[in-house]
Protein backbone atom coordinates (compact mmCIF):
# COMPACT_ATOMS: atom_id res chain seq x y z
CA UNK A 1 0.00 0.00 0.00
CA UNK A 2 1.26 3.28 -0.90
CA UNK A 3 2.86 5.26 1.58
CA UNK A 4 0.86 8.90 2.03
CA UNK A 5 3.80 11.46 3.57
CA UNK A 6 2.36 15.10 4.76
CA UNK A 7 4.22 17.91 5.17
CA UNK A 8 1.86 20.62 6.83
CA UNK A 9 2.02 22.86 4.39
CA UNK A 10 1.45 23.15 1.71
CA UNK A 11 0.07 20.04 1.96
CA UNK A 12 1.60 17.82 -0.82
CA UNK A 13 3.33 13.99 -1.02
CA UNK A 14 6.76 14.15 -0.19
CA UNK A 15 9.62 11.87 0.08
CA UNK A 16 10.32 13.83 3.34
CA UNK A 17 8.74 13.78 6.33
CA UNK A 18 7.75 17.18 8.18
CA UNK A 19 11.00 15.94 10.32
CA UNK A 20 13.13 15.57 8.25
CA UNK A 21 12.51 18.92 6.41
CA UNK A 22 12.80 20.90 9.75
CA UNK A 23 16.12 18.57 10.41
CA UNK A 24 17.69 20.06 7.06
CA UNK A 25 16.45 23.62 8.01
CA UNK A 26 18.22 23.20 11.66
CA UNK A 27 21.37 21.39 10.41
CA UNK A 28 21.51 24.48 7.64
CA UNK A 29 21.04 27.18 10.33
CA UNK A 30 23.88 25.00 13.10
CA UNK A 31 26.29 25.38 10.20
CA UNK A 32 25.40 29.00 10.08
CA UNK A 33 25.89 29.18 13.76
CA UNK A 34 29.23 27.30 13.77
CA UNK A 35 30.70 30.14 11.91
CA UNK A 36 29.48 32.76 14.01
CA UNK A 37 31.04 31.00 17.67
CA UNK A 38 34.32 30.31 15.78
CA UNK A 39 34.49 34.21 14.32
CA UNK A 40 33.00 35.60 17.38
CA UNK A 41 33.34 33.43 20.10
CA UNK A 42 31.30 31.00 22.40
CA UNK A 43 28.69 33.70 23.43
CA UNK A 44 26.19 33.36 20.30
CA UNK A 45 26.28 29.21 21.38
CA UNK A 46 24.47 30.04 24.61
CA UNK A 47 22.23 32.65 23.43
CA UNK A 48 21.40 29.88 21.05
CA UNK A 49 20.91 27.51 23.75
CA UNK A 50 18.67 29.35 26.20
CA UNK A 51 16.79 30.21 22.65
CA UNK A 52 16.45 26.77 22.30
CA UNK A 53 15.11 25.37 25.52
CA UNK A 54 13.13 28.21 26.20
CA UNK A 55 11.33 27.71 22.42
CA UNK A 56 11.00 23.69 23.20
CA UNK A 57 9.48 24.63 26.86
CA UNK A 58 7.05 26.60 25.35
CA UNK A 59 5.90 24.31 22.91
CA UNK A 60 5.53 21.89 25.10
CA UNK A 61 3.70 24.02 27.77
CA UNK A 62 1.55 25.85 24.28
CA UNK A 63 0.55 21.79 22.64
CA UNK A 64 -1.04 21.10 25.98
CA UNK A 65 -2.89 24.12 26.89
CA UNK A 66 -4.40 23.93 23.46
CA UNK A 67 -5.32 19.99 24.13
CA UNK A 68 -3.46 18.96 21.08
CA UNK A 69 -0.89 15.84 20.43
CA UNK A 70 2.79 17.03 21.02
CA UNK A 71 4.68 18.38 18.34
CA UNK A 72 8.25 18.97 19.63
CA UNK A 73 9.58 16.18 17.91
CA UNK A 74 8.95 17.88 14.53
CA UNK A 75 11.80 20.07 15.73
CA UNK A 76 10.23 22.72 14.37
CA UNK A 77 10.84 24.69 17.80
CA UNK A 78 14.59 24.46 16.75
CA UNK A 79 14.16 26.30 13.45
CA UNK A 80 12.69 29.03 14.96
CA UNK A 81 15.40 29.52 17.58
CA UNK A 82 17.70 29.09 15.62
CA UNK A 83 16.44 32.01 13.19
CA UNK A 84 15.77 33.85 16.24
CA UNK A 85 19.43 33.75 17.56
CA UNK A 86 20.63 34.85 13.70
CA UNK A 87 18.70 37.82 13.83
CA UNK A 88 18.71 38.98 17.51
CA UNK A 89 23.03 38.58 16.72
CA UNK A 90 25.70 37.88 19.39
CA UNK A 91 25.07 41.12 21.22
CA UNK A 92 21.92 40.73 22.26
CA UNK A 93 20.87 40.52 26.10
CA UNK A 94 19.93 37.38 27.35
CA UNK A 95 17.01 38.37 28.94
CA UNK A 96 15.68 39.40 25.39
CA UNK A 97 15.54 35.64 24.62
CA UNK A 98 12.38 35.01 27.31
CA UNK A 99 9.81 37.52 25.28
CA UNK A 100 11.39 36.64 21.70
CA UNK A 101 10.53 32.38 22.14
CA UNK A 102 7.39 33.30 24.03
CA UNK A 103 5.51 35.89 21.27
CA UNK A 104 6.89 33.35 18.64
CA UNK A 105 6.13 30.04 19.62
CA UNK A 106 3.30 30.44 22.57
CA UNK A 107 1.88 33.66 20.44
CA UNK A 108 2.61 33.38 16.85
CA UNK A 109 2.69 29.75 16.18
CA UNK A 110 0.05 28.28 18.43
CA UNK A 111 -2.35 30.93 19.17
CA UNK A 112 -3.07 30.46 15.27
CA UNK A 113 -3.34 26.75 15.21
CA UNK A 114 -0.06 25.12 15.27
CA UNK A 115 2.22 24.30 12.64
CA UNK A 116 0.77 24.67 9.18
CA UNK A 117 -1.88 26.89 10.42
CA UNK A 118 0.47 30.00 10.91
CA UNK A 119 -0.76 33.62 9.59
CA UNK A 120 2.64 35.00 9.82
CA UNK A 121 6.21 33.80 10.48
CA UNK A 122 6.54 33.05 14.13
CA UNK A 123 10.29 34.29 14.48
CA UNK A 124 9.62 37.54 12.27
CA UNK A 125 6.46 38.11 14.04
CA UNK A 126 8.12 38.11 17.02
CA UNK A 127 11.07 40.34 15.39
CA UNK A 128 8.55 43.09 14.81
CA UNK A 129 7.82 43.51 18.19
CA UNK A 130 10.88 43.15 19.25
CA UNK A 131 12.02 45.94 17.18
CA UNK A 132 9.04 47.92 18.23
CA UNK A 133 9.01 47.48 21.57
CA UNK A 134 12.72 47.73 22.30
CA UNK A 135 14.10 50.35 19.93
CA UNK A 136 17.24 51.05 21.78
CA UNK A 137 18.33 47.63 21.48
CA UNK A 138 17.33 47.43 18.02
CA UNK A 139 19.57 50.49 17.42
CA UNK A 140 17.09 51.88 15.53
CA UNK A 141 18.05 55.49 16.75
CA UNK A 142 21.64 55.02 15.13
CA UNK A 143 22.04 58.00 12.95
CA UNK A 144 25.42 57.32 11.89
CA UNK A 145 25.77 54.94 8.64
CA UNK A 146 29.15 54.52 8.57
CA UNK A 147 29.35 53.04 12.53
CA UNK A 148 28.43 49.40 12.43
CA UNK A 149 29.35 47.59 15.86
CA UNK A 150 29.21 43.53 16.08
CA UNK A 151 25.19 43.22 16.52
CA UNK A 152 22.62 42.33 13.68
CA UNK A 153 20.46 45.07 15.01
CA UNK A 154 23.03 47.65 14.74
CA UNK A 155 24.10 46.67 11.19
CA UNK A 156 19.87 46.74 10.64
CA UNK A 157 20.21 50.43 12.33
CA UNK A 158 23.19 51.51 10.06
CA UNK A 159 21.70 50.10 6.76
CA UNK A 160 18.59 52.03 7.54
CA UNK A 161 20.62 55.48 7.95
CA UNK A 162 22.50 54.50 4.98
CA UNK A 163 19.51 53.77 3.04
CA UNK A 164 17.77 57.05 4.07
CA UNK A 165 21.04 59.35 3.08
CA UNK A 166 21.92 57.40 0.26
CA UNK A 167 25.57 56.89 1.15
CA UNK A 168 27.38 53.86 1.35
CA UNK A 169 29.93 52.90 4.13
CA UNK A 170 33.48 52.45 3.50
CA UNK A 171 34.08 48.80 3.21
CA UNK A 172 35.18 46.42 0.94
CA UNK A 173 32.81 44.03 -1.00
CA UNK A 174 35.06 40.90 0.19
CA UNK A 175 34.27 41.69 3.34
CA UNK A 176 30.61 41.98 3.18
CA UNK A 177 30.73 38.39 1.25
CA UNK A 178 32.88 36.12 3.26
CA UNK A 179 32.87 38.16 6.58
CA UNK A 180 36.38 37.93 7.55
CA UNK A 181 36.09 41.54 9.00
CA UNK A 182 34.53 41.78 12.91
CA UNK A 183 32.90 44.51 12.01
CA UNK A 184 30.19 42.90 9.81
CA UNK A 185 27.62 42.13 11.87
CA UNK A 186 25.41 39.51 10.77
CA UNK A 187 24.55 36.06 11.87
CA UNK A 188 27.10 34.98 8.87
CA UNK A 189 28.84 35.66 5.94
CA UNK A 190 26.37 36.38 2.73
CA UNK A 191 28.34 33.71 0.83
CA UNK A 192 27.95 30.99 3.46
CA UNK A 193 24.65 31.93 4.15
CA UNK A 194 24.08 31.57 0.22
CA UNK A 195 25.46 28.05 -0.13
CA UNK A 196 23.31 26.60 2.68
CA UNK A 197 20.34 28.22 1.13
CA UNK A 198 21.37 26.73 -2.15
CA UNK A 199 21.76 23.24 -0.64
CA UNK A 200 18.12 23.82 0.64
CA UNK A 201 16.90 24.78 -2.39
CA UNK A 202 18.23 21.59 -4.11
CA UNK A 203 16.61 19.16 -1.80
CA UNK A 204 13.57 21.23 -2.18
CA UNK A 205 13.26 21.98 1.36
CA UNK A 206 12.70 25.62 0.60
CA UNK A 207 11.87 27.44 -3.02
CA UNK A 208 14.56 29.41 -4.56
CA UNK A 209 11.99 31.25 -6.53
CA UNK A 210 11.10 33.22 -3.54
CA UNK A 211 14.76 33.86 -2.45
CA UNK A 212 15.88 34.99 -5.93
CA UNK A 213 12.67 37.11 -6.18
CA UNK A 214 13.33 39.49 -2.82
CA UNK A 215 17.17 39.42 -3.95
CA UNK A 216 16.68 40.73 -7.17
CA UNK A 217 13.75 43.31 -6.27
CA UNK A 218 15.51 44.30 -3.86
CA UNK A 219 18.77 45.07 -5.49
CA UNK A 220 16.42 46.58 -8.47
CA UNK A 221 14.89 48.94 -5.52
CA UNK A 222 18.26 50.02 -3.73
CA UNK A 223 19.38 50.94 -7.89
CA UNK A 224 16.79 52.97 -8.97
CA UNK A 225 16.11 54.90 -5.18
CA UNK A 226 19.68 56.03 -5.07
CA UNK A 227 19.66 57.41 -8.49
CA UNK A 228 21.09 54.43 -10.45
CA UNK A 229 24.06 53.70 -8.37
CA UNK A 230 24.77 50.28 -9.06
CA UNK A 231 27.38 50.57 -5.89
CA UNK A 232 25.13 51.61 -3.45
CA UNK A 233 22.51 48.50 -4.72
CA UNK A 234 24.97 46.11 -4.32
CA UNK A 235 25.78 47.30 -1.12
CA UNK A 236 22.15 47.26 0.49
CA UNK A 237 21.62 43.65 -0.47
CA UNK A 238 24.71 42.56 0.85
CA UNK A 239 23.99 43.66 4.18
CA UNK A 240 20.97 44.03 6.53
CA UNK A 241 20.42 39.99 6.59
CA UNK A 242 19.27 40.46 3.16
CA UNK A 243 20.30 37.02 1.93
CA UNK A 244 19.66 35.23 5.37
CA UNK A 245 16.23 36.57 5.33
CA UNK A 246 15.47 35.22 1.38
CA UNK A 247 16.86 32.21 2.47
CA UNK A 248 15.73 31.31 5.92
CA UNK A 249 12.61 33.63 6.90
CA UNK A 250 10.78 33.91 3.37
CA UNK A 251 10.65 30.92 2.32
CA UNK A 252 8.88 29.32 4.71
CA UNK A 253 6.57 26.80 3.56
CA UNK A 254 3.76 27.43 6.35
CA UNK A 255 3.42 31.18 5.04
CA UNK A 256 3.94 31.25 1.38
CA UNK A 257 1.71 31.16 -1.49
CA UNK A 258 1.58 27.53 -2.77
CA UNK A 259 1.68 28.40 -6.03
CA UNK A 260 5.35 29.02 -7.96
CA UNK A 261 4.52 32.48 -9.48
CA UNK A 262 2.82 33.42 -6.49
CA UNK A 263 6.19 33.03 -4.55
CA UNK A 264 7.94 34.96 -6.85
CA UNK A 265 5.51 38.04 -6.39
CA UNK A 266 5.39 37.61 -2.51
CA UNK A 267 9.36 37.81 -2.78
CA UNK A 268 9.06 40.99 -4.96
CA UNK A 269 6.66 42.51 -2.73
CA UNK A 270 8.54 42.08 0.12
CA UNK A 271 11.17 43.41 -1.25
CA UNK A 272 10.08 46.93 -2.23
CA UNK A 273 7.75 47.05 1.02
CA UNK A 274 11.23 46.66 2.65
CA UNK A 275 12.82 49.64 1.18
CA UNK A 276 10.19 51.31 1.18
CA UNK A 277 9.82 51.02 5.20
CA UNK A 278 13.33 51.66 5.59
CA UNK A 279 13.34 55.11 3.50
CA UNK A 280 10.25 56.40 4.86
CA UNK A 281 10.05 55.32 8.34
CA UNK A 282 13.76 54.17 9.05
CA UNK A 283 12.67 51.02 10.95
CA UNK A 284 15.06 48.42 11.90
CA UNK A 285 12.72 46.01 11.29
CA UNK A 286 11.47 46.45 8.30
CA UNK A 287 12.49 43.71 7.11
CA UNK A 288 10.84 41.62 9.01
CA UNK A 289 7.64 43.48 8.91
CA UNK A 290 7.62 43.16 4.91
CA UNK A 291 7.87 39.63 5.51
CA UNK A 292 4.54 39.31 8.15
CA UNK A 293 2.83 41.81 5.66
CA UNK A 294 3.47 39.31 2.53
CA UNK A 295 2.09 36.50 4.72
CA UNK A 296 -1.13 37.82 5.55
CA UNK A 297 -1.77 38.43 1.81
CA UNK A 298 -0.32 34.70 0.86
CA UNK A 299 -3.80 33.61 0.43
CA UNK A 300 -4.77 36.45 -2.03
CA UNK A 301 -1.70 36.16 -3.96
CA UNK A 302 -2.31 32.47 -4.23
CA UNK A 303 -5.73 32.97 -5.15
CA UNK A 304 -4.51 35.30 -8.12
CA UNK A 305 -1.72 33.54 -9.14
CA UNK A 306 -3.19 29.75 -9.61
CA UNK A 307 -4.64 28.71 -13.01
CA UNK A 308 -8.15 28.75 -13.85
CA UNK A 309 -9.84 25.34 -14.62
CA UNK A 310 -11.31 25.24 -17.68
CA UNK A 311 -14.63 27.09 -18.38
CA UNK A 312 -14.64 28.31 -15.02
CA UNK A 313 -13.77 31.79 -16.59
CA UNK A 314 -11.95 34.71 -15.43
CA UNK A 315 -11.18 35.21 -11.85
CA UNK A 316 -12.52 38.87 -10.58
CA UNK A 317 -11.22 41.18 -7.93
CA UNK A 318 -14.41 40.69 -5.68
CA UNK A 319 -14.17 36.86 -5.98
CA UNK A 320 -10.35 37.42 -4.38
CA UNK A 321 -11.40 39.53 -2.38
CA UNK A 322 -13.35 37.63 -0.73
CA UNK A 323 -11.49 34.55 -0.80
CA UNK A 324 -9.12 36.71 1.09
CA UNK A 325 -11.63 37.87 4.11
CA UNK A 326 -12.95 34.38 4.57
CA UNK A 327 -9.05 33.06 4.96
CA UNK A 328 -8.89 35.99 7.31
CA UNK A 329 -11.99 35.39 9.20
CA UNK A 330 -10.57 31.72 9.91
CA UNK A 331 -6.56 31.93 10.12
CA UNK A 332 -6.86 30.89 14.21
CA UNK A 333 -7.38 27.01 13.09
CA UNK A 334 -9.38 24.86 11.89
CA UNK A 335 -10.64 24.25 15.47
CA UNK A 336 -12.31 27.81 15.61
CA UNK A 337 -14.61 26.97 12.67
CA UNK A 338 -17.16 24.52 14.08
CA UNK A 339 -17.03 26.78 17.86
CA UNK A 340 -20.28 28.59 16.49
CA UNK A 341 -21.97 25.64 15.82
CA UNK A 342 -22.57 24.22 19.36
CA UNK A 343 -24.47 27.26 20.13
CA UNK A 344 -26.22 26.82 17.56
CA UNK A 345 -27.14 23.31 17.77
CA UNK A 346 -28.17 23.85 22.05
CA UNK A 347 -30.42 26.68 21.18
CA UNK A 348 -32.21 24.96 18.53
CA UNK A 349 -32.87 21.64 20.69
CA UNK A 350 -35.66 21.42 23.08
CA UNK A 351 -34.68 19.48 25.84
CA UNK A 352 -31.50 20.38 27.96
CA UNK A 353 -30.85 17.08 28.51
CA UNK A 354 -28.02 16.82 25.74
CA UNK A 355 -25.17 14.43 25.15
CA UNK A 356 -22.88 14.36 22.44
CA UNK A 357 -22.70 12.02 19.18
CA UNK A 358 -20.26 10.99 16.51
CA UNK A 359 -22.01 10.41 13.27
CA UNK A 360 -19.70 7.94 11.72
CA UNK A 361 -19.46 3.99 12.05
CA UNK A 362 -16.76 3.16 10.01
CA UNK A 363 -14.07 1.46 12.47
CA UNK A 364 -11.43 0.12 10.82
CA UNK A 365 -13.24 -3.12 10.09
CA UNK A 366 -16.04 -1.41 8.52
CA UNK A 367 -14.08 1.55 6.30
CA UNK A 368 -11.34 0.77 3.69
CA UNK A 369 -8.00 2.06 4.43
CA UNK A 370 -6.25 4.29 1.31
CA UNK A 371 -3.23 5.91 2.19
CA UNK A 372 -0.76 4.83 5.39
CA UNK A 373 -1.33 8.36 6.56
CA UNK A 374 2.45 10.12 7.63
CA UNK A 375 1.71 13.66 8.93
CA UNK A 376 0.59 15.45 12.20
CA UNK A 377 -0.95 13.22 14.22
CA UNK A 378 -4.00 14.98 15.10
CA UNK A 379 -7.17 15.28 13.24
CA UNK A 380 -7.26 18.30 12.13
CA UNK A 381 -3.88 18.23 9.83
CA UNK A 382 -4.87 15.11 8.65
CA UNK A 383 -8.48 16.59 7.45
CA UNK A 384 -6.87 18.70 5.36
CA UNK A 385 -5.12 16.19 3.09
CA UNK A 386 -8.18 13.47 3.75
CA UNK A 387 -5.93 11.40 6.14
CA UNK A 388 -5.65 7.54 5.26
CA UNK A 389 -8.88 6.76 5.56
CA UNK A 390 -10.45 5.76 1.99
CA UNK A 391 -14.09 7.61 3.21
CA UNK A 392 -13.53 10.81 2.89
CA UNK A 393 -16.77 11.48 5.83
CA UNK A 394 -14.53 9.38 8.18
CA UNK A 395 -13.59 9.58 11.75
CA UNK A 396 -9.81 10.35 11.31
CA UNK A 397 -9.69 8.66 14.35
CA UNK A 398 -6.53 10.54 16.04
CA UNK A 399 -8.00 11.89 19.45
CA UNK A 400 -8.32 15.92 18.57
CA UNK A 401 -11.92 15.20 20.68
CA UNK A 402 -10.98 13.27 23.17
CA UNK A 403 -8.48 15.41 24.13
CA UNK A 404 -10.80 18.70 24.04
CA UNK A 405 -12.97 16.45 26.86
CA UNK A 406 -12.97 17.79 30.07
CA UNK A 407 -14.29 14.67 31.19
CA UNK A 408 -12.60 12.07 29.49
CA UNK A 409 -15.68 10.51 27.66
CA UNK A 410 -13.99 10.32 24.26
CA UNK A 411 -12.04 7.35 23.55
CA UNK A 412 -10.58 5.92 20.32
CA UNK A 413 -11.63 2.29 19.30
CA UNK A 414 -10.66 0.17 16.45
CA UNK A 415 -9.80 3.85 15.03
CA UNK A 416 -12.91 5.35 15.84
CA UNK A 417 -14.21 8.13 18.65
CA UNK A 418 -16.42 6.31 21.01
CA UNK A 419 -18.62 8.48 23.70
CA UNK A 420 -19.40 7.27 26.99
CA UNK A 421 -22.83 8.99 27.48
CA UNK A 422 -22.76 8.11 31.22
CA UNK A 423 -19.41 10.78 31.74
CA UNK A 424 -20.81 12.98 28.96
CA UNK A 425 -22.59 16.39 30.17
CA UNK A 426 -23.15 17.55 26.70
CA UNK A 427 -20.56 20.50 26.99
CA UNK A 428 -20.06 20.55 23.57
CA UNK A 429 -16.18 21.10 23.26
CA UNK A 430 -15.68 18.08 21.45
CA UNK A 431 -18.10 19.78 18.39
CA UNK A 432 -15.08 22.50 17.95
CA UNK A 433 -12.29 20.34 18.17
CA UNK A 434 -13.49 17.64 15.30
CA UNK A 435 -12.29 19.32 12.03
CA UNK A 436 -15.20 16.82 9.98
CA UNK A 437 -17.83 18.10 11.87
CA UNK A 438 -18.69 14.71 12.76
CA UNK A 439 -19.88 15.29 15.96
CA UNK A 440 -23.61 16.57 17.38
CA UNK A 441 -25.40 16.91 20.32
CA UNK A 442 -28.14 14.76 21.06
CA UNK A 443 -30.91 14.38 23.38
CA UNK A 444 -29.96 11.82 26.40
CA UNK A 445 -33.05 10.12 26.04
CA UNK A 446 -32.38 8.70 21.61
CA UNK A 447 -32.77 5.53 21.22
CA UNK A 448 -31.65 5.71 17.39
CA UNK A 449 -29.17 7.33 15.16
CA UNK A 450 -27.26 6.61 11.73
CA UNK A 451 -23.57 6.06 11.55
CA UNK A 452 -23.10 8.10 8.54
CA UNK A 453 -23.61 11.54 7.42
CA UNK A 454 -21.62 11.05 3.98
CA UNK A 455 -23.27 12.90 0.91
CA UNK A 456 -21.12 11.08 -1.53
CA UNK A 457 -23.13 8.89 -4.17
CA UNK A 458 -24.59 5.73 -3.50
CA UNK A 459 -21.75 3.68 -5.30
CA UNK A 460 -19.34 5.60 -3.66
CA UNK A 461 -20.55 5.12 -0.23
CA UNK A 462 -20.73 1.62 -0.90
CA UNK A 463 -17.20 1.22 -2.19
CA UNK A 464 -15.24 3.06 0.84
CA UNK A 465 -17.33 1.64 4.03
CA UNK A 466 -19.69 -1.10 4.34
CA UNK A 467 -21.20 0.96 6.98
CA UNK A 468 -22.08 3.70 5.18
CA UNK A 469 -25.21 4.69 4.52
CA UNK A 470 -25.92 4.91 0.69
CA UNK A 471 -29.21 7.05 0.71
CA UNK A 472 -31.51 3.87 -0.04
CA UNK A 473 -34.28 5.24 1.62
CA UNK A 474 -35.82 1.67 2.90
CA UNK A 475 -35.93 2.96 6.25
CA UNK A 476 -37.73 5.89 5.35
CA UNK A 477 -40.45 3.95 3.83
CA UNK A 478 -40.38 1.73 7.11
CA UNK A 479 -40.58 4.08 9.98
CA UNK A 480 -44.43 4.55 11.20
CA UNK A 481 -43.76 7.98 12.77
CA UNK A 482 -42.20 9.30 9.71
CA UNK A 483 -39.18 10.45 11.69
CA UNK A 484 -36.61 9.63 8.95
CA UNK A 485 -35.13 11.96 6.07
CA UNK A 486 -32.70 11.92 3.22
CA UNK A 487 -31.02 14.63 2.95
CA UNK A 488 -28.08 14.77 0.30
CA UNK A 489 -28.14 10.63 0.00
CA UNK A 490 -27.47 10.19 3.92
CA UNK A 491 -30.65 9.62 6.14
CA UNK A 492 -30.79 11.35 9.67
CA UNK A 493 -33.34 10.25 12.36
CA UNK A 494 -35.61 13.13 14.08
CA UNK A 495 -35.25 12.38 17.66
CA UNK A 496 -38.11 14.20 18.76
CA UNK A 497 -40.46 12.60 16.25
CA UNK A 498 -38.91 8.87 17.09
CA UNK A 499 -40.56 6.41 18.99
CA UNK A 500 -37.89 3.95 19.35
CA UNK A 501 -39.56 0.43 18.16
CA UNK A 502 -36.61 -0.23 15.71
CA UNK A 503 -37.85 -0.80 12.59
CA UNK A 504 -35.75 0.99 10.64
CA UNK A 505 -32.61 -1.03 12.31
CA UNK A 506 -34.19 -3.99 11.43
CA UNK A 507 -34.76 -3.15 7.64
CA UNK A 508 -31.64 -1.18 6.92
CA UNK A 509 -29.70 -3.46 3.98
CA UNK A 510 -26.44 -1.53 5.20
CA UNK A 511 -27.01 -2.05 8.96
CA UNK A 512 -25.89 1.62 9.23
CA UNK A 513 -28.29 2.07 12.27
CA UNK A 514 -27.08 1.76 15.58
CA UNK A 515 -29.25 1.75 18.68
CA UNK A 516 -28.20 3.94 21.52
CA UNK A 517 -27.40 1.80 24.77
Amino acid sequence: MEKLHVDLAPFIRHPDSTKSLMLQTSCMLAILLAWCVWARGARIAVLAAILGALCFVFEVIATKYVGRPGTARDLSFAVTALILCGCLGNAAPFWICLPASFLAVAVFKHLFGGLGKNLFNPAAASLVILYALFPSFAGATSSDPAVFDPSPAADAAGLTAAVNSGTVPQADVFDYVFGFESEIGFFAPVALTLACGLFLFIRHTADFRTALSFVGVSFASAFVGSGMNAAYALWYILTGGTVFVACFVLTDPVTSPATDTGRAVSGALAAMLCFVLRRVTGFAGAPFAAVCAVNLFAPLIEYLTAPVPFGKGRKGVDGAVKRHREYVADFRSLFAKNSKNVENIKKSSSDSALRAQVMCGGTKSFCATRHIYDGSPDCASAAVVGGGRSCPFSCEGFGDCAAACPNRAIEIIDGLAAIDFRRCDGCGKCLAACPKQLITLIPRNAQYWVGCVSSEDSSSTRLHCTAGCDGCGICREACPENAISISENAAAIDPALCSGCGICAEKCPRKCIWELK
